[in-house]
């Protein structure tokens, strides 16, 4: 993430960064049984779906990095190229950016309060 334009984006309000990254924890939170479902049933339309949605929020809050994992599998699935491993790699990445994700949000609530 970069947290210098994450906190630009938001003027600096560390609590309502935080109160982003927990919205965003909250809403991606069944993104991997989601994920797996619509692996399962080979529904590309809403694989593309979930990778559109991940890519677009994931970018919204500067985690960049995720992003642009979502946005490659969701090419791929597009584009009617392998996708299964590609898509499963970002359910790992957003599991790892999920765990980062709530640890900064509680270190930004502690620095917040601690001005």
């Amino acid at each position: 993430m970069n947290i210098e334009e994450a906190l630009q984006m938001v003027h600096g309000d560390k609590t309502l960064l935080a109160e982003l990254l927990v919205m965003f924890c909250e809403d991606f939170q069944s993104f991997k049984a989601e994920t797996i479902h619509a692996l399962e049933a080979a529904d590309t339309s809403a694989l593309i779906a979930l990778l559109h949605r991940l890519r677009g929020s994931a970018q919204a809050l500067k985690w960049n990095d995720l992003g642009r994992q979502a946005a490659a599998a969701e090419s791929a699935v597009r584009e009617g190229q392998k996708y299964g491993e590609r898509v499963v790699g970002v359910t790992q990445a957003l599991e790892r950016a999920l765990t980062d994700m709530r640890r900064l949000a509680d270190e930004l609530m502690k620095a917040r309060v601690g001005q």
